[in-house]
């Protein structure tokens, strides 16, 4: 699997996206910056956490 500190760094920049996103809706409903890059950096994660798994399970099955 993947290393620990990785999978703690990709969910510790997670926690940050979301909240980064969230606080800066609470400020301003409209389009704003801070939910754009909020959304933006969720949306890095999640591939990049797909792309992994999919990395990993092509590995295992050789």
């Amino acid at each position: 699997g993947a290393e620990s500190w990785l999978v703690h760094s990709l969910a510790g920049l997670f926690v940050v996206a979301r909240v980064w996103h969230a606080w800066d809706f609470s400020r301003n409903p409209d389009v704003s910056n801070g939910r754009t890059w909020g959304t933006m950096l969720t949306w890095m994660i999640i591939t990049a956490l797909c792309v992994g798994n999919i990395w990993y399970s092509i590995q295992l099955s050789l």
